[in-house]
Parts: C-alpha cells; sequence; structure tokens
C-alpha cells in the first residue's frame, strides 16, 4: 500500500521524525532550529541539500498546522528538479504540479483541487499576477532568493506583495550573501513584511551605509559609492542571523567531498516529437533484428543524446539545430550564479555542443579542450587568466589534462558512452592541492540522458546493458 502524506494529515497523525531520507547533520540541526518558525533562510552553497531541507520543513508544517497551499517560485531551470526532489524527500508527490505551458492551463491547473504545492518560475509571476495574489497560501518559498533583491523590480514587487499575505516563508539561495549588504533589504521584505529592515530602502541605506563619495557632492563628475558601514556590521548580522542559517560546504564534517546534482529541464516539442520517432525506431529495429550489435545500439543511443542536446544529424551529415534549447538556457542560468565566485568546468560529449556553448557564453572568455585545441596552452588560460571562467572540453580530452583545482565545478552538458571518460574527467579538478568540496552537475532533459548517468555512475560502460535496456523502454 503506498504512503499518502494527504491522507495521514487528514486523520490527524502527528509528525514523525523519521524522514524519508537520511538527513546529513547540518540539515537535521538547521531542520530542528528552524522548524517552529515562520520566517527562515538557507544561504547555503551549493550541493549542501537546501531543496530537501525546505522539503522537510513544508512536511512539517502540513502535520503540525493541516494541508494548505504552497507556491514555491524558482528559476525556469529547477522547477522539475523541484517535482522529482519532492518524489525523492517525501510523499508529496501527488500533491505537486508546475504552473506552465498556455495562460489558461495555468489557470486551470492553480485551482487542481487535488494539488496542493505549485511550482512556477520567477516569469510566470508576471504572468499570473492577479491569479496568485488571489489564492490563499500557506507556505511560499523563493529558491534562489538573490533573484528578488533588486527592490524596484517588478518580480521582487509581487513576490513581495505576496509574502505580505502568507503567514510561513523560506528563502534559499547558494550565491554567497555577505557581498552586498544592499541586497539583504528586499530579501527580509519578502521573509518578514520589512520587520526586520522596515520597508523604505532609503532608510535602510542611510542607517547602515556610508557615501564614500560624500565630499565630492557638489562637484560635476560626483556619483555615490555607498558600502556598508563597519560600526554597524555587528547590528546587521545579529539581525540577519535570527532568521537565517549560512552554510559553506567546508562547515559540513559529514559531507562527502564529491556532491552529484542533477537539473532536470523539459524538452521542446519539437525536440520531444524528433525524439519519440527515433525511439520508437530503436526499439522495433532492436526487437526485430536479429543481427544487431552493441555498437550499431550504442551508435543509435547517442543520437537520442544529441536530440536532447539540442541537435540531430540528418542523413546526409548535416547537423541541425533545433530552435530552442532548454540545456543552453539551464546552462545559462547556472553559470550565471557560479562564474562570479568560481571558476567552472563545462564537460560535453559532442562538437557541436562545445561550439555552441562557446559561442553563447563567450563573455566568459573561454578556454577550449577538445580535439586538436592546443590542450596546454588552453589549460594554462583556463588556470592562470582571470577573466576565462570557463574550461569547455570534451570528456575524453579532460584525460589527458592535470590540475584543474582552481575549479570545484564540473557541469556535464552531455555525455558520451564511457566510464573511464566520466570518472577520469572527475579527477581532473579533485587531486591533491583541491582545497574545496567537488560538485558535479548534471543537466538531464530526456530518459536517454538519465540512462546513460545511470550507468557510468554504476561504474559500468552502456555496452553491458544497452541491449536489455532498449527492449525493456528504459530509453
Amino acid at each position: 500500500m503506498t504512503f499518502s502524506l494527504r491522507k495521514e494529515v487528514a486523520m490527524g497523525k502527528s509528525y514523525s521524525m523519521d524522514f524519508k531520507t537520511k538527513p546529513f547533520k547540518h540539515q537535521r540541526a538547521v531542520f530542528m532550529k528552524a522548524k517552529d518558525k515562520n520566517e527562515y533562510a538557507l544561504f547555503w552553497q551549493m550541493g549542501l541539500g537546501k531543496t530537501k531541507t525546505i522539503i522537510d520543513l513544508i512536511r512539517y508544517k502540513f502535520y503540525k498546522h493541516g494541508l494548505g497551499n504552497v507556491l514555491i517560485v524558482c528559476p525556469k531551470i529547477v522547477t522539475y528538479t523541484w517535482l522529482e526532489q519532492i518524489a525523492i524527500h517525501s510523499y508529496m508527490e501527488d500533491m505537486a504540479i508546475i504552473l506552465k505551458g498556455k495562460e489558461q492551463r495555468r489557470f486551470e491547473d492553480l485551482y487542481n483541487p487535488f494539488k496542493n504545492i505549485f511550482i512556477i518560475n520567477y516569469e510566470g509571476l508576471l504572468v499570473m499576477e492577479h491569479e496568485l495574489l488571489q489564492k490563499e497560501w500557506m507556505i511560499i518559498v523563493a529558491d534562489e532568493g538573490h533573484r528578488i533583491k533588486n527592490h524596484k523590480s517588478l518580480r521582487g514587487k509581487i513576490i513581495c506583495n505576496i509574502s505580505a499575505k502568507t503567514p510561513i516563508k523560506y528563502m534559499a539561495t547558494g550565491t554567497p550573501m555577505l557581498k552586498n549588504y544592499m541586497d539583504f533589504f528586499n530579501e527580509f521584505k519578502f521573509l518578514d513584511n520589512g520587520q526586520t529592515f522596515g520597508n523604505s530602502f532609503s532608510s535602510y541605506k542611510r542607517k547602515y551605509f556610508t557615501n564614500l563619495n560624500a565630499e565630492w557632492k557638489d562637484k560635476e563628475s560626483y556619483f555615490p559609492k555607498w558600502e556598508v558601514d563597519k560600526y554597524m556590521l555587528d547590528d546587521l548580522h545579529s539581525k540577519i542571523f535570527k532568521k537565517a542559517d549560512r552554510r559553506l560546504k567546508k562547515d559540513c564534517l559529514d559531507l562527502p567531498d564529491e556532491t552529484q546534482e542533477i537539473i532536470y529541464v523539459k524538452m521542446s516539442k519539437e525536440q520531444n516529437k524528433v525524439y519519440k520517432e527515433l525511439r520508437d525506431e530503436l526499439i522495433h529495429w532492436v526487437d526485430d533484428n536479429e543481427a544487431v550489435t552493441v555498437m550499431n545500439a550504442l551508435t543509435k543511443t547517442l543520437r537520442l543524446a544529441q536530440v536532447t542536446s539540442g541537435f540531430i544529424k540528418t542523413t546526409e551529415g548535416r547537423e541541425v539545430s533545433f530552435k530552442t534549447n532548454p540545456k543552453i538556457d539551464a546552462l545559462g542560468e547556472l553559470l550565471e550564479d557560479l562564474v562570479e565566485e568560481n571558476k567552472v568546468v563545462i564537460s560535453a560529449a559532442f562538437i557541436h555542443d562545445i561550439k555552441l556553448i562557446g559561442e553563447t557564453f563567450k563573455k566568459y572568455n573561454p578556454a577550449f579542450v577538445y580535439g586538436k585545441s592546443d590542450h596546454q596552452k588552453e589549460k594554462k588560460k583556463f588556470v592562470e587568466d582571470e577573466a576565462c571562467r570557463i574550461l569547455i572540453a570534451h570528456p575524453h580530452s579532460l584525460i589527458g589534462i592535470n590540475d584543474l583545482v582552481v575549479s570545484n565545478y564540473i557541469i556535464y552538458f552531455s555525455n558520451n558512452n564511457s566510464y573511464e571518460d566520466r570518472h577520469q574527467s572527475r579527477e581532473r579538478i579533485n587531486r591533491p592541492g583541491q582545497k574545496k568540496n567537488c560538485t558535479y552537475i548534471d543537466i538531464v532533459a530526456g530518459p536517454v540522458d538519465k540512462l546513460i548517468i545511470e550507468n557510468l555512475d554504476g561504474k559500468e560502460d552502456m555496452s553491458k546493458n544497452i541491449l536489455d535496456q532498449i527492449r525493456a523502454g528504459d530509453i
């Protein structure tokens, strides 16, 4: 019999400390500190499991107060990740839905009587502002909350208007929060309706900041330069951390040296149509062809992986890109959050991907390691040139590159079938001299991506299982 949290709460069952998935020590400690508070922020470095902790808090609030409506606002790239994480860490998957698609569909889903947890991206706030304000919310979550730091932005104003009518508020972000103290004003306005820092930004600025250029105010070339007043730092920190927890990987001693994350995105309609056609052809081909070989099956499987990456090869050998590419969009959002503080290695299995990523993100002054590129020269650029924020590489080419410990992040845009390439590429950043925990992020857009990762992380090349997996329809 399937466990139902909805049924448990309806029956008046009390909360059980038996988490569905075991928390790390820092997750349990912060859960215990935050569970009976109605306003709390997790300023956690990426890879520390802030999503699970918030899911555990939502589950606790349901048991304590009864079922209510939850609005989770997050970047578009992690809407499906939230759905996956809710299924993994709770018994609430049947209660969750993403508000997406055409306007009419979004409105219908918003009033689905069988759903309590509604996930929407920040852009969706602008589309559904009126309807979201009309609905009664018990909990609102601002994931990657640094995206509402601008108190003048429309999204910042809308989410604060919704939160003002919502009793329980959570915020989470993996972006360092103690660099620009100006950002805290709107984030805490969301969190507690101005209880901490008031509702006037100018008053907040006058109280906590000093204009270093004030003496030049009458000069023609004058511009203000605001810096936090060092004498007010203790007061700022005291107020911030009454309702927030700041956590870095180095603080979490039970955390593994390596953390793996998966970002789930949905293929475009155009991609999905081509993917299904190729998948059905592949299944029929394997079923009907007694002479099928593993190598032929792997080659055809990689065609599916090309589709999820955003392109397809025609029978003439031309590469045709799809009009929209959710993986590229997801990568862009990840880099936006990471590159200011970190250099990032991006691994891509197809030359098409490497060139596309390089062209799309040339503002990060990329280095390239693939094919006949000068690997050592490009490595030196990545390591020594501060303006070079990303290294784009084929996973096999990474094997020959040592000591990339200047980075502790690898994003896998696409994968090939080789366990050795996957394993060895990780070793490029997790080597002697690495002073930080390493994070590996996979961007998954379709069943084939997930299947490849499961095989490789099971320490096997896909060749050992591929025919059985195709026949089972796992592709």
